[in-house]
């Protein structure tokens, strides 16, 4: 048994994160990244691992489908398309041509996986619910945060001391793909809002910026009029006696970001503005994962996020948050499936103290049942068994 992840590195596409946290549960090496593989070399490699092997192609989102869609019509597949299984991770429906997928396993909410259900009534569909998103394991997710405070280590004192003294975090996101592929774009507007929402209701505050599409376009262009919006908004509503840090990105003159410290507080009247560079690392999303390490380290009981992260709610509770503390920030960027999300694990959590089901656990479930010869059974039931303690 061979798997095969499929993800986009360069625009984090397919929850890449979630997708190769799932190909190191099954020890698979073979992550095909399509922003630096073409998609005829992935179907040699496909084809040529299929001939001698049952292989599993893991992917999510409209990356996913996409990519499986096209895969499945190549006249080169077509010889070996019986040894080859998809895996299909997404948190909500895409509208898209997936004519060629005859058969797959979807891993999804309930009525994410009824809807393509519907709507593909000649496809054999397995399903194996699952209403929050595959995260990085805790150590990794914690590597990340050790490794921006080596390479930044006053800002992250600066951080850390503002958490012991009660600053509250802001995780803030950007654009959202919608049913047809297409995307609800960022606006100055909606920026706007969420700052001066975060400025009036709080004293102190830790922001960071989470990805790339708090940054760019659909198209992948460089966009960045909303943050600055928002970076103009805490100045012009700012009181005395508040602070705020953001770690953000800066468009240079050879059109790359590069991360950047912005520090914003008032004290007698009078405002105060510092920004300098921060020392870039190898790893992605280092300071998003050290804001939310430390908030939960300090215990804080208002995480912020706002509401189409989906890869927050399994971030932040396998680092160690309690659901009662996760405080969505519903914007005009979100869909209803994000709301849907939230309210399904608060009513777990409320009614009978329980965790919704990951991605992850769903995913682990599937290969303990239908691929079990691929792990070791004492491996795997040590990693079913530490995940439902979680």
């Amino acid at each position: 048994m061979k798997y095969f992840a499929i993800v986009n590195d360069e625009t984090n596409k397919g929850y890449t994160a979630s997708v190769k946290s799932l190909m190191g549960e099954v020890k698979s090496d073979n992550i095909f990244d399509l922003s630096s593989v073409n998609q005829e070399t992935l179907i040699e490699e496909i084809v040529k691992s299929a001939q001698k092997e049952k292989i599993v192609l893991v992917g999510a989102a409209d990356l996913a489908l996409k990519t499986f869609n096209s895969i499945m019509n190549n006249e080169k597949v077509k010889s070996v398309k019986n040894n080859i299984d998809l895996v299909i991770l997404s948190d909500r429906y895409y509208n898209l041509d997936i004519s060629n997928i005859k058969k797959a396993t979807l891993i999804m909410p309930e009525d994410v996986i009824n809807t393509y259900k519907k709507n593909s009534p000649d496809a054999e569909f397995t399903s194996y619910p699952a209403d929050l998103v595959a995260s990085p394991s805790k150590q990794e997710m914690q590597e990340r945060s050790q490794d921006f405070q080596n390479l930044n280590l006053v800002v992250a004192q600066k951080i850390d001391y503002m958490f012991a003294h009660g600053a509250v975090p802001f995780f803030v996101g950007g654009r959202v793909a919608l049913p047809d592929g297409s995307f609800k774009e960022n606006t100055a507007e909606i920026f706007t809002k969420a700052a001066k929402t975060f400025v009036e209701n709080n004293k102190k505050g830790v922001i960071v910026f989470h990805g790339l599409r708090s940054f760019t376009k659909g198209d992948k262009s460089n966009d960045f009029e909303p943050v600055q919006a928002f970076y103009d908004t805490i100045k012009k509503y700012i009181k005395d006696g508040q602070e705020f840090v953001l770690l953000t990105k800066k468009l240079n003159p050879d059109n790359k970001r590069t991360s950047l410290y912005k520090g914003i507080s008032k004290k007698d009247n009078k405002m105060k503005q510092t920004d300098f560079d921060l020392r870039e690392s190898q790893l992605p999303a280092v300071d998003y994962y050290f804001v939310l390490d430390t908030a939960i380290k300090h215990k804080s009981s208002e995480l912020m996020a706002t509401i189409e992260q989906m890869n927050f709610i399994p971030e932040a509770l396998e680092l160690g948050a309690s659901p009662r503390d996760l405080k969505p920030y519903k914007w005009d960027l979100s869909i209803s499936s994000n709301i849907n999300a939230y309210d399904k694990l608060f009513e777990a959590f409320n009614k009978e103290n329980k965790i919704l089901q990951t991605q992850k656990q769903a995913f682990l479930k599937l290969v303990k049942e239908k691929y079990k010869n691929s792990l070791q059974s004492e491996e795997l039931n040590s990693i079913l068994g530490n995940l439902h303690q979680r």
